[in-house]
């Protein structure tokens, strides 16, 4: 999932098992600040960065947000 400038609400969502080239195999955010509860991110790849989640500029609220068993290059 990639979320450019904005601040979206995610409720009860499963990211699990992607992949991506570069960074945020789950998640990657780009100055935005969403709010994500229950939420879990799981065995997601990031080629160089952020298997899970990658942030730049970012700051997300959490809450009951899992992230687990992910990779990243670095």
């Amino acid at each position: 999932m990639f979320i450019n400038n904005a601040n979206p609400k995610l409720e009860d969502l499963i990211i699990e098992n992607n992949t991506a080239d570069y960074s945020g195999g789950g998640m990657r955010l780009n100055y935005s600040n969403p709010s994500l509860t229950h939420v879990t991110i799981s065995n997601n790849t990031g080629g160089i960065y952020g298997g899970g989640m990658y942030l730049v500029f970012s700051n997300p609220n959490l809450t009951h947000v899992t992230i687990s068993n992910n990779w990243g290059g670095y």
